[in-house]
């Protein structure tokens, strides 16, 4: 949004102006598309049709009436199908009638157009505005790539497999040979209604409360390391009567997550 737009005086007893007395709906629209907070100072913008409704208080009919009348006295143009407007001489007025090369402003236009390449509007501002304000089409679009898919094979394609297949650091055995170690999936603890339903399904009675208050405890580890999988410790407690309702916690040493894997 600007913080500020200058509007000429002219406006109102210019050729436009006194074409628009006699409508004053478009002439209240055409003073709100100099000075609304989606306009820039280039006059070309993004603008839907509801938002001048709104700002306005315009039935969508009348709306469109004042545009029709802004276009007919050649004050501003309206694209409804890209929602654009582009008040034709506003950038005179908000830049000036002509720029130096060296004006740092030539460079904030080029990005606001860079916006609107596509726009319909976009081929008649340069063609008005390319001597005055020293514009290169060939600049505003030096960020255009054409699209290139990949080929079978090629390096960007086998860059992009190797993102998605992350590996951690290599880490060597016994005979030095690298093996590379998958991402492991990242332990989630559960909560105390998850152990609850899943011991009572298995109705082996484990106390699932005395489970999990001995685990919260100790940091939720199995033996030294820490744990992979909360299910297997629970079966765990269960072959190993660990904690059911007539037993003591601490009687039993848990079992390390080898130990668990080798079940």
């Amino acid at each position: 949004m600007r913080d500020h737009a200058i509007v000429s005086p002219h406006f109102w007893t210019g050729e436009t102006g006194r074409f628009l007395r006699d409508y004053p709906d478009a002439q209240r629209l055409a003073f709100y598309l100099m000075t609304c907070p989606s306009s820039n100072m280039i006059g070309l913008y993004y603008l839907p049709m509801p938002t001048i409704c709104h700002e306005l208080r315009l039935s969508p009919e009348g709306a469109s009436e004042g545009l029709r009348r802004a276009f007919e006295g050649g004050f501003a143009t309206y694209a409804e199908a890209e929602e654009v407007v582009w008040v034709r001489k506003m950038a005179y007025f908000q830049v000036g009638k002509t720029l130096k090369p060296s004006d740092n402003k030539i460079k904030a236009i080029e990005k606001m157009l860079y916006c609107f390449r596509k726009s319909c509007f976009f081929n008649d501002f340069i063609q008005e505005y390319k001597a005055p304000f020293k514009l290169s089409e060939k600049r505003i679009l030096r960020d255009e790539a054409p699209f290139k898919p990949l080929q079978r094979g090629s390096s960007q394609e086998k860059d992009q497999e190797q993102e998605i297949n992350t590996v951690l650091p290599s880490e060597k055995n016994g005979d030095d040979t690298h093996i590379d170690k998958p991402l492991e999936k990242k332990f989630v603890r559960p909560s105390i209604e998850e152990v609850r339903e899943f011991c009572a399904e298995r109705k082996k009675g484990v106390n699932a409360d005395a489970w999990f208050d001995h685990y919260t405890a100790n940091g939720w580890k199995v033996g030294k390391n820490a744990m992979k999988d909360w299910r297997a410790a629970v079966r765990q407690w269960e072959r190993h009567s660990f904690g059911n309702s007539d037993q003591e916690v601490t009687k039993t040493r848990p079992m390390t997550n080898e130990e668990m894997e080798a079940l």
